[in-house]
This record gives C-alpha cells, sequence and structure tokens, in this order.
C-alpha cells in the first residue's frame, strides 16, 4: 500500500484522545477531568474521567462505569473502524487498478 501523507482529521482526532484516554489508563486510574484527582470513574453522561466528589457534585444523577471498561470498548469500537477503512480502500484500490487498465 502506497502512503499519499495524507491524515484524515478523525484519525488525528483519535490519536490524540486515544493517547490521554489509554496510555495514561492502563494501570484503571485517570485524572479527573476537574480537579486532578487520581480515579477510575467515568461519566457516561459528559464523558469525562471524574473522581467521587466532583462526581456527586457535578455530575450527580449521570451513570458512571469504569475506566478499563471503557478502553476495552473503545478499543474494540477503533479496531472494527479501522477493519471497515481497510476494506474500502482495498475496494478503491481495485477500481483503480482497472480503471487504469481501459
Amino acid at each position: 500500500t502506497q502512503s499519499t501523507g495524507f491524515v484524515p482529521f478523525h484519525f488525528l482526532l483519535f490519536e490524540v484522545l486515544f493517547f490521554h484516554f489509554f496510555k495514561q489508563k492502563k494501570e484503571g486510574k485517570g485524572s479527573c477531568s476537574r480537579c486532578q484527582v487520581a480515579t477510575s470513574s467515568f461519566c457516561e453522561t459528559c464523558q469525562q474521567i471524574v473522581c467521587g466528589e466532583c462526581g456527586v457534585r457535578f455530575h450527580n444523577g449521570h451513570p458512571f462505569s469504569d475506566i478499563l471498561t471503557r478502553v476495552q470498548e473503545k478499543k474494540t469500537k477503533f479496531g472494527n473502524f479501522i477493519n471497515e477503512v481497510q476494506g474500502h480502500l482495498q475496494q478503491t484500490q481495485i477500481k483503480c487498478k482497472k480503471l487504469s487498465l481501459i
């Protein structure tokens, strides 16, 4: 496969989010988005890592999940997305080869 040097915005955005959300959260802990306290809770409504105190004060009534659970879900979803993109790329390459033979 030949690279054009072009990287779509959504790939760049995902890389930034992936680094922030996964690479620093391997241990199942992250920093609260508001006060930077170590925590393992993720507010599903606001899509933020939050500590218990900020959860009660600013995310009252919101559903929470564990960071590691969210990371695994994101990894699976991104893997599926990559497979889909690769499939489209292969189809496009085949079409381009057919067009160049005409």
